[in-house]
């Protein structure tokens, strides 16, 4: 199971940042100006809109919603689209009784669950990743990411549900960065996390000096990586994000995963 630690990494799929001119309209009053608390203007945090996918996953939503729910973020501000299918085990109970308490703290809670079937076809256990597995994950990441769009949402953090934030202002911290593509730097019993620090010329995996210092936390602050999984925000104000999806694009030749998908778009989105 991992936690975040205090390093902070982001994916140089967009290693620029686009900023726009902000336009600043007044109106000059003669006279009887109001009074100072009329000019003390309060500005409501950014909408942030969390897809929750959950498969088989009973042993660890209790603690994947503790941490959800201890986030310093104002509920309403929030818009959680919840899917789970293909469970043998108490997930989608356990997702119900869980809405039911807390469905009215957000802004919206979109869910759809789907009992039967249990199992993919050609599934040879839960471990196992048949095609038919990988394209249905890769519909609902990319649904999901439609959905936020549609309602306006300003950010889309998405959080795998075996990933545990124990950092309450992360929404804020990662914020601040400023960045299009950021994630925290989720920490495990090994050397695994939620990025990559090289990659091959075909596009895999690449142990590299970098990622173990980071990975040990040898050295601290934000780092470009040509990857970030699994928990990670996305800025939607950024036009760059349009392009974004988890779909596999004309030119991708890589093996079907939402991960080396979603890191192909961005990479090309990057460069348009």
């Amino acid at each position: 199971m991992a936690k975040m630690s205090c390093s902070r990494i982001y994916s140089q799929l967009f290693c620029c940042i686009l900023v726009g001119s902000l336009m600043t309209i007044s109106l000059v009053l003669a006279a009887n100006p109001p009074p100072a608390y009329e000019s003390e203007i309060t500005i409501k945090k950014p909408t942030v809109f969390i897809p929750i996918l959950a498969r088989n996953k009973a042993h660890t939503l209790p603690h994947f919603f503790g941490y959800l729910e201890r986030l310093n973020y104002p509920k309403d501000r929030i818009t959680l689209w919840i899917r789970a299918d293909h469970s043998v085990d108490n997930t989608i109970p356990m997702l119900r009784e869980w809405i039911q308490r807390v469905a009215h703290y957000y802004h919206t809670v979109d869910y759809a669950f789907e009992e039967h079937p249990q199992v993919y076809a050609l599934e040879k256990g839960p471990h196992d990743w048949p095609s038919a597995r990988f394209n249905h994950l890769i519909d609902l990441r990319d649904q999901a990411l439609q959905e936020a769009r549609n309602v306006w949402a300003d950010y889309f953090y998405t959080m795998d549900v075996d990933n545990f934030v124990w950092e309450q202002n992360i929404l804020d911290v990662l914020m601040s960065e400023k960045k299009t593509i950021i994630a925290p730097m989720l920490q495990s019993t090994t050397y695994y996390s939620n990025f990559w620090g090289g990659v091959t010329s075909k596009g895999f995996y690449k142990r590299t000096k970098e990622y173990v210092k980071i990975v040990k936390r040898n050295v601290t602050g934000v780092f470009k990586v040509p990857m970030v999984h699994s928990t990670y925000l996305i800025n939607l104000n950024h036009e760059a994000t349009d392009k974004l999806t988890y779909k596999p694009l004309k030119d991708y030749a890589q093996d079907l995963d939402d991960m080396l998908t979603f890191a192909h778009s961005a990479k090309k989105a990057g460069k348009s």
